[in-house]
Order: C-alpha cells, then structure tokens, then sequence
C-alpha cells in the first residue's frame, strides 16, 4: 500500500504571525523629574514600579494595566512540552518570546524574537521543531537547545516550511531548498516559484500524496518528487487557474479547488494529470471548498446559484462521483476564511450563522449544529459568537467545549465582550461549564487542550491578555508565572 501522509496526521504545523497592535509605549510622560532620576529609557524610575535598574524580575508580580500584555498563541506540542509565543518583560523593555511548558506548569523561555512586528512560522519533524523568524533566521529546536540553520537579511523571508520524508522543505529566494537536519540547506530546483516582483502571500498549504510533494506557491500547485529529484507545476494544464487549495485526499485520489468561473473542484489520480470532478452551474461567484473526509464521504462547502432557492452556502457530500446537499438550509459560512468545526466521537459539528436582514442592524444568530453522517444536521442551541472570532468549539475530554461570547453581537470588540465555557456531550442542549467573569477573565480568544491540561488565551480587566489554566471542573485561574508582560500599576499609557 502507498505510503501517504496528511500533514493533519503526522506533521503538527503551526503558522504563527506575531503582531503587536501600535501604540506609544516608549515613552512615558511624567512631570518633575530630573536627569538623576531618570533611567536611559526616559521613564521616571522613582514612579516606575518596573525598576530597569533592577530588571525584569523586580514587577514580576505587579499587575499589568497593558491591555496588549503577554497576548499568548501559536500552541504546539512537542516531547510533553507545550510551545508558544508571549510578550515578556516590561514595557518598552517587552520581547516576543518563544516559551515551552512542561507538565508539571514549569515555563521556560526558548529564544527572544528579534523584531517585535516580526511573524514566525513552526514546523515539527519528527520532535524536532524548525522555526522561522522574520528579517532573522531559521532555527532548529530540539528539545534542548537552538541551533541556527541559516539568517536572513531584513528584506528576505522564507515560506511553505514542509516536511517531506523527514527532512525539511521550503522556498527561500523565490526557490525550492531541502535540509536533512545535520548537513547544511541545498538548493533542490533552480525553477522560480514565487514572482519577486509582485507581493507574494503564501498559505503554507502542502499534502504528501503518492509518495509526492505537493504544495501551493504563487497560487499554484506545484509537485517535487524525491525518488526523481523533478519539480513539475501540476496545475499547468489548468488554463486562467488560479488554484485555491484546500488540498486533501479521498479514496486514494488528491482533491483540490480552482477558480475557474464557476469554481471547480479537481483531482488527480495517482500519477495521471488533473482532471475536473465537479464543476458548478450557475452564476459566477459559485465556489467549492473541501472541508473533511467524514464516514467514506468528502464534506464540501458550496455556494452560488447551486439549484437552491437562494444564492449562499451550502453543506454537501461529495461519493467520488457527485455532490449532493446534506441541508437545503443556508448556512453563511465564509467560504474562504476558518471554518469553525470539530469531529469528535463520530459526528461532525460545525457552528454557522443565519441572518435576518429585514431590520437594520442586521440580526446574527450563530448555532451549533450536529451531524451524524446519516440524518439531516440537527441545529442546536444559539451562540453568540463575536466578529474577532473563527473558532468556538474545541474536543476536550470525550466532549465538546463551546466558547460563548455572552450578551454580545458579532460586532463587540473584544475588550466589550465577557466569554463563558459551553459544555455538549452530544444529548441533549450544551450547558455552562464555566463562567469566566467568577476569575476575572472577560474576552476568552482560545482554548489549547494539551493532555489533561486545558490553557485559556483571554482578555482581563486586571491582568491584560495573558494565558489561563482551567481545571477539569472548569475552575478558571491565572498561575503567577503565566503574567508573562507584568506590567504596572501605573495609569495605562
């Protein structure tokens, strides 16, 4: 049987982008002081509880008034120890950090990150994390230390990390270049992939299929085998494509969709070329997107003019012949953004919104939704769910946990809005499992369950945006050490 590989499956790949919100945090204005008393930063060391003098140490335990404080993501695991990004130290003092956590709640930083606007891209292989920093370097992270694969100036980046028989690929100057973890990076085409001239956005989207590379650059689908050592552009017989993505596999073949007008979802066989699964009728914003691979049968989003009584999107089932609707029910669903869905104990949930236009502003209404695979979906409760939202249910524990942005609309920015934890065990309706305002915590952004642990990124009136432990009984708390950027009791600047 071929070997084939989802990067879902065997690679956990984080695309981290670190961005810190504007703002004049240099300077602090304060009246009466004198060049005695002043530190090299301007900032009045006898009003600064955050004494530079004395380091970063010295506030460890202040409570931070930054509402852009420690703002933890990017969470991965790798040899029982979890790995993200925070904002540590003390106002213009703070550095994007790369921290690792271990079972027993021991946190350590990894490595300072150069820039603080930089964004950073993570790949594991094999317990062996690469990470990318930009205007910086590629790293290589073992568990017990960082090793430096390569740097790059201020105006290079590297894109598409993807691991292809254990060994590292991406694209560093518009090229394909390997690295096998000992020996040092090599060129493996001399084929441009990216057009320098024209800003490039990579998705970092890649599958192992048929014992092949395949992986988007330049909107693109493009193929390296290793056995031939070729790279060959798999979408060339796709005129006017400009292809999307979502790459998957389905009953051995790859699945992927174009922009044809109308949207086209394509496959290829085995070595054969690409040739059109499903192309559909109407009018020219129809679009396709493969979602999952769900009890034999491939979940597709499909939207247009799509034989439905009204233009949307819609849930279908694709056999590997035809697709076929699963609801007649608009969803809304962003067919280009995160889709917010789970599987978990052999049902496929996902949260979609209808719409009431008949009054202004426009009445939002979010509900969980249940499918089984044999019955028509079964919508659930409502949830409110804000507009800074794409994800609000997670597996835990056997169960699905649900953040509910309560006694909010989608327009709430997040600092308005007070989170609490759904849980749904797939009965009857979903229940309150914890309620975050008993903590402090108003604005839950994500929960990262690592083993038995269960991390919370949130929003507190006292602490900023910092990381959260909740226990199993869903009691919400903040250990010290997680107050990474601690900040002051200081009025806010």
């Amino acid at each position: 049987m071929r070997n084939r590989r989802f990067l879902t499956d065997t690679v956990r790949y984080v695309f981290l982008t670190l961005l810190i919100a504007g703002g004049l945090v240099a300077l602090l204005a304060t009246g009466g002081g004198d060049g005695d008393s002043e530190n090299n930063n301007g900032i009045d060391i006898e009003d600064d509880p955050c004494n530079y003098t004395e380091g970063i140490e010295s506030c460890k335990d202040e409570i931070s008034c930054h509402k852009n404080a420690g703002s933890p993501y990017g969470f991965m695991a790798l040899k029982n120890k979890l790995i993200f990004v925070a904002t540590a130290g003390c106002r213009n003092e703070s550095q994007r950090t790369i921290f690792e956590l271990d079972n027993a709640g021991a946190l350590t930083d990894i490595y300072p990150i150069s820039f603080e606007d930089a964004s950073a891209k993570i790949i594991d292989i094999n317990d062996v994390i690469y990470l990318f920093i930009d205007r910086d370097g590629l790293y290589k992270y073992d568990g017990n230390e960082i090793t430096t694969v390569m740097t790059v100036s201020y105006d290079e980046s590297i894109y598409n990390l993807m691991a292809y028989n254990n060994i590292l690929y991406y694209i560093y100057n518009s090229k394909l270049y390997s690295y096998d973890g000992v020996n040092p990076p090599v060129l493996v085409d001399e084929t441009e992939l990216i057009d320098s001239s024209i800003y490039y956005h990579s998705n970092d989207e890649y599958i192992i299929y048929n014992d092949k590379l395949y992986f988007i650059a330049d909107n693109k689908l493009w193929c390296y085998d290793k056995d031939t050592d070729t790279l060959l552009l798999a979408s060339d017989d796709i005129s006017n494509s400009f292809i999307y993505g979502n790459l998957i596999e389905f009953n051995d073949k790859l699945y992927f969709s174009s922009n044809n007008s109308p949207l086209q979802l394509w496959m290829i066989d085995g070595d054969n070329e690409p040739v059109m699964a499903v192309e559909l009728s109407g009018t020219d914003s129809s679009y396709i997107r493969p979602l999952v691979v769900f009890k034999e049968k491939l979940l597709c989003l499909a939207g247009g003019d799509i034989g439905s009584a009204d233009i949307g999107t819609y849930l279908w089932e694709y056999d590997n012949n035809s697709l076929a609707p699963v609801t007649s029910e608009n969803l809304s669903m962003d067919p280009f953004g995160p889709i917010d869905y789970a599987l978990l104990n052999d049902h496929f949930y996902f949260v979609a919104v209808t719409q009431d236009a008949t009054s202004l502003p426009i009445s939002t209404t979010y509900n969980l939704w249940d499918y089984d695979g044999a019955n028509t979906p079964v919508k659930k409760s409502a949830i409110a769910k804000s507009m800074f939202r794409s994800k609000s249910i997670y597996p835990y524990d056997g169960k699905l946990l649900i953040i509910d942005d309560e006694n909010s609309n989608m327009y709430a920015l997040p600092e308005d809005v007070q989170s609490r934890i759904l849980i749904y065990d797939g009965t009857s309706e979903p229940t309150v499992f914890a309620e975050a305002n008993q903590s402090g915590l108003g604005y839950i952004g994500s929960i990262n369950v690592w083993g038995d642990n269960c991390y919370l990124t949130g929003e507190s009136e006292d602490y900023g945006s910092e990381l959260w432990n909740m226990s199993q009984t869903g009691i919400i708390t903040i250990p010290e050490d997680f107050d990474f950027y601690p900040g002051t009791t200081c009025e806010c600047i």
